[in-house]
């Protein structure tokens, strides 16, 4: 991830300095999008940008609602310069999602997206709610926060980005039962499956070796089960 950061940073910098050519396309890297799309073009200049407005996230689904709303506050999390707020530059981004439905099932589960993003706005496509968490998660990878002016920007512009899981069962496990690990770390294990496009959390909670789960129907059960009394879920 230090990789990562410090390789936006410096196209960042070399981007709004001047120092490539404008409408230069170039090919995407692993350093740059992970995973990385199915297909993805990417061009040469620089969009700067202060907060991120989506249209499109009121109506249909609570989850890209929220998703919208979450992922405009976590890509703007460092403070602007003193006086920046005055000079704010909006990047309207429009959202459509095809079908609303928020049932989820792994054997119809429906991922794709596309997203284009140019220096006069952004668009997200997709037919589905799961794919529409994929492209807020390539976006936020595409917002570039430079720390040495304390600005963010899109250095890639113009970009398109048309994609789907190569991998319909993307799973992480977390064996809880042998080292216990308290809810804020698996909060943030969930998180960081977002951030990867994970898609399925294995939760190994119980095994002989203890029973953490509370249960009112069977308070024994963590009672005795469980390493000590604070190892609960």
């Amino acid at each position: 991830m230090a990789k990562m950061a410090i390789a936006h940073a410096v196209a960042f910098a070399t981007l709004f300095a001047g120092a490539v050519a404008a409408n230069a396309p170039i090919v995407v890297s692993a350093t740059i999008l992970f995973p990385q799309p199915a297909s993805v073009t990417l061009g040469a200049d620089a969009v700067a940008l202060t907060t991120i407005a989506f249209a499109g996230c009121d109506g249909g689904s609570p989850i890209v609602r929220r998703a919208c709303a979450r992922y405009a506050a976590l890509k703007f999390a460092w403070p602007l310069p003193d006086g920046a707020a005055g000079n704010a530059s909006t990047y309207a981004v429009s959202v459509v999602v095809g079908n609303a439905s928020e049932v989820l099932q792994l054997s119809t589960l429906d991922e794709r997206y596309t997203l284009t993003l140019t220096p006069d706005g952004g668009a997200i496509t997709s037919p589905s709610v799961w794919g529409c968490l994929r492209a807020l998660e390539t976006l936020s990878q595409l917002v570039v926060h430079d720390p040495l002016s304390r600005s963010y920007g899109i250095p890639y512009a113009p970009v398109h980005v048309k994609d789907h899981p190569r991998k319909p069962w993307r799973r992480l496990m977390l064996d809880t039962s042998r080292r216990f690990y308290p809810l804020p770390y698996l909060l943030h294990t969930l998180d960081a499956m977002a951030q990867n496009k994970l898609n399925v959390f294995h939760w190994h909670a119980t095994d002989a070796i203890s029973a953490p789960l509370v249960s009112t129907r069977y308070p024994n059960l963590a009672a005795f089960g469980a390493f000590n009394e604070y190892a609960t879920y």
